[in-house]
């Protein structure tokens, strides 16, 4: 809470040592974000999850970092729906269903399953 807008990175310091997140976290303009995360020591990874990466070092500490803090949602989600877009669509969806309810019993259709 209380974020500045924008882009953070993630560093949980622990008793084990500093866990990287895995992605950069989208904080909106509200300033508050809530993140879940599991942290992973890099040597609990299976090798072939190596291929190709590299670890992700956060600058600042000056031991390295010993596993990955790997977000569990995506908060930048959370907030589509208190945005203006989420709520047209709530509105939208919400005005065919009164459509739909209001014109409904008017005509008789058979079940397309039915023989």
């Amino acid at each position: 809470s209380g974020l500045p807008y924008g882009y953070v990175d993630l560093a949980v310091e622990t008793k084990d040592g500093t866990f990287v997140g895995n992605q950069v976290i989208n904080v909106p303009p509200a300033g508050t974000v809530v993140v879940s995360f599991t942290l992973t020591k890099y040597a609990e990874r299976d090798p072939a999850w190596w291929n190709g990466k590299t670890r992700r070092e956060f600058p600042g500490p000056q031991t390295p970092s010993q596993g990955i803090a790997e977000l569990a949602l995506n908060p930048a989600g959370r907030e589509f729906w208190k945005s203006p877009k989420g709520i047209a669509v709530i509105g939208g969806v919400a005005a065919a269903a009164l459509l739909a309810v209001s014109s409904g019993g008017r005509r008789t259709t058979a079940s397309p399953s039915t023989p």
